[in-house]
């Protein structure tokens, strides 16, 4: 297996936008879903790469989406122990991958975004913001039956957190290592 960095990067990933799966009829599953094909590909690699099992990836037609899938029990059971590890020991790779998955930047406003439903995961990048002296709001927002939370940081501290997380999505501007 390859470095830390690269098990909590994933670890944050699926926690932002993945699934991971055990249902009795159709087995264990590990599911990650983006719209950039390119950065699905070097999800797959680097999975493989980082526990030895490749991954698919198709096009899920009905999102617009590409979709990195794989139904290995050894890979459900190590990326879940990973994201509790990722879970208690939040750094600078687990809040990159929640923000590459579900994070994005307003070159307008200056201003760094990240939204998720889920109170833990708010807390966690929260803790994690505070712990780099990065001033930040956290606010709910609703649509109908629907409401998610968003932390927002802005200008310079925004840039400053941006240098700071582990960031390999191309939506930054960046090239995946």
């Amino acid at each position: 297996m390859r470095g830390a960095a690269d098990r909590k990067y994933i670890a944050g990933v699926v926690m932002g936008d993945g699934m991971v799966y055990h249902r009795a009829k159709t087995g264990y599953e590990v599911k990650i879903t983006d719209k950039n094909e390119a950065y699905i590909k070097y999800l797959a690699d680097l999975i493989s790469a980082v526990y030895g099992i490749t991954p698919r990836v198709a096009k899920d037609p009905l999102r617009n989406a590409w979709r990195l899938r794989a139904f290995k029990k050894a890979l459900y059971l190590q990326i879940k122990r990973d994201i509790e590890w990722a879970k208690g020991e939040p750094d600078s790779h687990v809040v990159g991958g929640l923000y590459d998955a579900e994070g994005y930047w307003n070159p307008k406003k200056r201003k760094l975004a990240f939204t998720n439903k889920e109170v833990f995961i708010i807390k966690l990048v929260s803790q994690f913001l505070s712990g780099q002296n990065i001033s930040h709001s956290v606010y709910q927002r609703k649509k109908g039956q629907y409401s998610w939370y968003v932390i927002e940081v802005h200008k310079q501290q925004a840039l400053r957190l941006m240098s700071i997380l582990d960031l390999r999505h191309p939506k930054w501007g960046v090239a995946p290592p």
